[in-house]
């Protein structure tokens, strides 16, 4: 992708999806920041660079649109935040104040990564999900053997 086709597709950003996305990320990203420079662990700083990051590489890239790494990565978020907000609304039942502060932030993240993982698996089809995750684990420890073994050639080629 040519530089002026991702100029014209970032001007292209305007309907009310892409604003609910950089609303719900921004508002992490500086929710983060503000609360670093207080001592106040708040919002989801990392998370939204990732997601936000793999939001707009989908949309600038549509060649990764069906990215099997990708669409794990929203399923792993949707278990993250919805474990978190379980966390948060606990930690307050039990008399924890803050943790209300971060529930939105979580909800909003939440809503991003499971709303994306939905689109993606058309409505969380378990089965996709599996095949995917095996199909990452397979690469993965293809990967890894095939670094084994180039290790153990270079190690016994100086033998």
């Amino acid at each position: 992708m040519t530089k002026k086709n991702i100029i014209s597709k970032m001007k292209k950003i305007s309907n009310t999806d892409w604003k609910r996305k950089l609303t719900i990320y921004g508002g992490n990203i500086l929710a983060g920041a503000i609360g670093n420079h207080f001592n106040y662990n708040i919002g989801n700083p990392l998370g939204a660079i990732v997601f936000g990051g793999l939001d707009l590489s989908r949309y600038l890239f549509p060649n990764i649109k069906d990215n099997k790494y990708i669409r794990l990565a929203e399923v792993t978020g949707t278990v993250v935040y919805g474990c978190k907000i379980v966390s948060d609304t606990l930690q307050f039942i039990n008399g924890d104040l803050n943790s209300l502060a971060q529930i939105p932030f979580d909800a909003g993240m939440l809503y991003e990564a499971g709303g994306s993982a939905f689109k993606d698996y058309n409505g969380l089809s378990w089965s996709k999900i599996k095949k995917d995750a095996i199909d990452v684990k397979n690469d993965i420890v293809g990967g890894a053997n095939s670094i084994e073994k180039r290790v153990d050639e270079k190690y016994n080629k100086r033998k």
